[in-house]
Formats: C-alpha cells, sequence, structure tokens
C-alpha cells in the first residue's frame, strides 16, 4: 500500500506573460511511502527550453498541494558525443534468491546500468557488483531503489543505478526479496556508457 501523493501538473513558457506556449502537459511529481522506503520524485525535466517564465497548474483539481519552491537547474552544453547503450540478451539466475548474472565485454566504461522489472508493481531496493575474472572479489558499484509502480493511474519508474565509469566481464545484480523481489519473472537489464571520440 502506497501512502502519500501523486500530482500531475501542466508546464507552460512565456517571455511576456501573454502568449504561453506548452512545455508538457502531463508531468508527475509524487512523495510516496512503501515498506518504510520513500518515493520522492521532484523533478522535471525540461529539455533545455528558453525563456522567462513558467506557468505551473495543477491537472488534479481535487487535491491542494501548496508548492513552497521551485529550483531551476541550468544543463550544461550537450556533450557532443550521445551515451551508448547495450541491452542484454542473456541474464541468468544466481546461486541466490534475488541474484541475477550478466557479462560485459570488459573494454566499455559502464556508467550506468537499467534495470526493467518485468512485473508492475514492483519495488526492491538493488545492488550492483562487478569484477573481471569468475576468481576475483566481488566489488559493489552502486546501489539503490528500483521500482515500476501504478499510483493513482501515473506509472512511476525509477530504473537506473549510477556507476561513474567501471570496466569489468562480470556482472551480479543482488536484489532485497523482502518484498517479493523483482517477481517471478528476470528483469531486461541495459548497460550504457560515453563512447570514446
Amino acid at each position: 500500500l502506497l501512502e502519500g501523493f501523486v500530482q500531475r501538473l501542466r508546464i507552460e513558457l512565456s517571455d511576456d506573460l501573454t502568449r504561453w506556449q506548452m512545455v508538457k502537459s502531463d508531468a508527475v511529481i509524487a512523495d510516496l511511502q512503501h515498506a518504510g522506503e520513500r518515493l520522492h520524485q521532484g523533478r522535471i525535466e525540461l529539455g533545455g527550453i528558453k525563456g522567462r517564465y513558467l506557468r505551473i497548474t495543477p491537472l488534479d483539481k481535487g487535491r491542494h498541494i501548496a508548492f513552497t519552491r521551485a529550483q531551476i537547474e541550468l544543463k550544461p552544453k550537450r556533450q557532443s558525443r550521445q551515451m551508448a547503450q547495450q541491452w542484454l540478451e542473456t541474464v541468468t539466475a544466481g546461486d541466490s534468491a534475488g541474484e541475477y548474472l550478466f557479462e560485459l565485454p570488459p573494454a566499455l566504461p559502464v556508467t550506468r546500468v537499467n534495470v526493467i522489472p518485468a512485473e508492475q508493481n514492483t519495488f526492491v531496493r538493488a545492488k550492483l557488483y562487478s569484477r573481471q575474472h569468475a576468481k576475483d572479489q566481488w566489488v559493489q558499484r552502486a546501489s539503490g531503489l528500483i521500482y515500476n509502480l501504478m499510483a493513482e493511474g501515473v506509472v512511476l519508474q525509477q530504473t537506473g543505478l549510477e556507476i561513474g565509469a567501471a570496466r569489468a566481464h562480470l556482472w551480479r545484480l543482488q536484489v532485497d526479496m523482502s518484498g517479493g523481489g523483482l517477481g517471478a519473472t528476470k528483469p531486461q537489464i541495459s548497460a550504457s556508457w560515453l563512447p570514446h571520440e
């Protein structure tokens, strides 16, 4: 059972407070509690827009949420290189419950691993490990929440585990099984990296 709120928003942009241009018609913010964990989604990506004024309009009229502040983040100049992504065709279940094993080319400087739960209403804490050879010790690379939830008719997802940069051949995902883990079906997993110029 999720406790808290989900609020849909419309976001518009203007330079003169008279003519408004739609930026997002279905932005979502949320602050929910589940199984002792807090799911807070307060960031809305606007995609490099330019303008003087933003208008934020709640779409769920029956709910009053008071905004106390908004913070704008200026995006750095776009990198000339785009992130590359590889979906893994082979993800195997490990020896212990909630363990998933996969391999990547050892030269890839992996910066993010995405874990897409196959089942909706999945909410787990996960840890990601890697090592170069089977005889090596596992090194923890990331940890965080992975979820794919439906709340008040809105899909909320957090699928990425940020790494920084790590090169390794063997990878292990371990999820907490106390809430049922990722379910009976293996997740889809992808790895992202920044290619060399």
